[in-house]
């Protein structure tokens, strides 16, 4: 199985820095040749402040989705929608559909933790044999190494462990 997580820390709040490393990593498997779709999640500001919106960047289309509410600017409370995140799970049955060599997705997170958000994608996707790889804060490694069943590798968010990833797909046959 070639499935991996990009463990951050506290030291990157929201994994910021884990998400640019990823979408780097991604860029290149595609200067390469390699089909990579799926979804990089990105963060904006909010015209007037409060949580920044959470947005899906569709690495096929190009487009964007906003995955979060805004519940203005003292909320705490969780913004995530569950609609748009239903929305976004099309992006990756569409790259199963359309057979890519590796399918992101934006994080293994608190709902995926909890057996929600993308899991049933996830599952088709590992079904299929599609490299799959990920962020995901430290708090939810356990999570992770529970539903890959052991399997899935946890990388350090840095530039040599993803190309040491990259290096485990290259011998791997495309369709």
């Amino acid at each position: 199985m070639y499935w991996a997580a990009v463990i951050y820390g506290d030291d990157d709040p929201h994994g910021v820095a884990a998400d640019a490393l990823v979408a780097q990593c991604c860029a290149r498997l595609q200067r390469q040749g390699w089909r990579v779709a799926g979804l990089l999640q990105e963060r904006a500001p909010r015209p007037g402040g409060g949580k920044p919106a959470m947005l899906l960047h569709d690495l096929g289309s190009g487009t964007r989705i906003c995955i979060s509410q805004d519940l203005g600017p003292h909320s705490h409370a969780c913004s995530l929608n569950p609609a748009a995140l239903a929305q976004a799970s099309a992006v990756l049955r569409q790259a199963l559909h359309e057979g890519a060599d590796v399918v992101l997705t934006n994080r293994f997170g608190e709902q995926e933790a909890c057996g929600a958000g993308f899991v049933a994608e996830l599952v088709a996707l590992a079904q299929a044999g599609v490299a799959v790889l990920t962020v995901a804060a430290q708090r939810h490694a356990p999570a992770w190494q529970r539903f890959t069943g052991g399997v899935g590798l946890e990388l350090a968010p840095t530039p040599a462990a993803l190309d040491g990833w990259c290096a485990q797909l290259l011998p791997r046959e495309r369709a």
